[in-house]
């Protein structure tokens, strides 16, 4: 697949969704239907328990969803989720909790498959948003994408060969909570409407760091994750407007983005990169 966003959601109806979930899993009592980018995703309750059917989308490769499958596959034999309820005060802790042991496992999951081209993908930064950042009709918030871009072609590609990958989800934001993510995708999300959000980032660093701990490298490169994301975030947004402008899953994050992007620029990055050192020495 290339770089170029794919079809947007497929279009199966609710009354569709519950045949297929009677028919072939024996699930019949439907709760709702969750939002989505690509794939369509229906949220189904049977007796104690909850089950997401899940609608890929025409334009996904087969060998990729069994891919996909084989990786869940994977983490249900080494971490136990059922019972992982993060429902209470300690929600961002165990949240992060579970990604660290998740991320551990996946570090050990191998698949030709997950070695695709997906726009989402952080290594294709400075491709999407000198794709898209036209679409900014703000000047100065183009000129913030302009800086972003700028500060990710200088001081992050040059240090990519030194990050150690893995596969992970990249779609952990505060709408769609999954339990595979990498942190700086999540800190892009969960700190959106947040008074301080270096302090909120900051506990999502410092518990992940507890179970699957950062390199120092790492660590100082979180700053130009987070706002390499949101960048790519709010200009794939703006193009993805021009395609489905009623579909209100696509723009539900732009604005806390934008004002997230003006706080953030505004910040010491010696100071981010300090206080999140800090808080990886003191979790070890």
């Amino acid at each position: 697949m290339s770089n170029d966003l794919r079809t947007l959601s497929s279009e199966f109806s609710i009354d569709e969704a519950k045949t297929i979930a009677n028919q072939y899993y024996g699930l019949n009592q439907f709760i709702c239907q969750l939002p989505n980018e690509h794939d369509q995703n229906f949220l189904f309750h049977h007796e104690q328990s909850k089950f997401i059917l899940k609608i890929s989308n025409i334009d996904e490769i087969y060998s990729v969803i069994h891919m996909q499958n084989r990786a869940m596959e994977h983490i249900n034999n080494r971490i136990s989720l059922a019972n992982y309820r993060p429902h209470t005060s300690k929600l961002i802790f165990n949240l992060e909790k579970l990604r660290g042991q998740i991320d551990k496992s996946l570090m050990k999951f191998k698949d030709e498959c997950a070695k695709r081209d997906i726009y989402w993908n952080i290594i294709n930064a400075e491709y999407i948003i000198n794709k898209y950042k036209n679409l900014i009709i703000d000047k100065n918030h183009r000129q913030i994408i302009e800086n972003i871009l700028k500060d990710w072609i200088e001081i992050v590609v040059p240090l990519f060969s030194s990050l150690r990958q893995s596969i992970i989800h990249n779609d952990a934001n505060d709408y769609y909570i999954t339990v595979m993510d990498e942190v700086a995708v999540a800190c892009a999300y969960i700190i959106l409407n947040k008074q301080d959000p270096i302090d909120s980032a900051t506990y999502l660093i410092r518990d992940y760091n507890q179970i699957n701990q950062f390199e120092d490298i790492e660590i100082d490169l979180f700053y130009y994750f987070i706002c390499a994301r949101l960048a790519m975030s709010v200009t794939i947004c703006a193009h993805q407007k021009q395609i489905q402008p009623d579909n209100h899953y696509l723009v539900i994050s732009e604005k806390p983005a934008w004002d997230l992007l003006e706080k953030l620029t505004t910040i010491d990055i010696k100071f981010i990169n300090q206080t999140f050192r800090s808080a990886c020495t003191t979790s070890n």
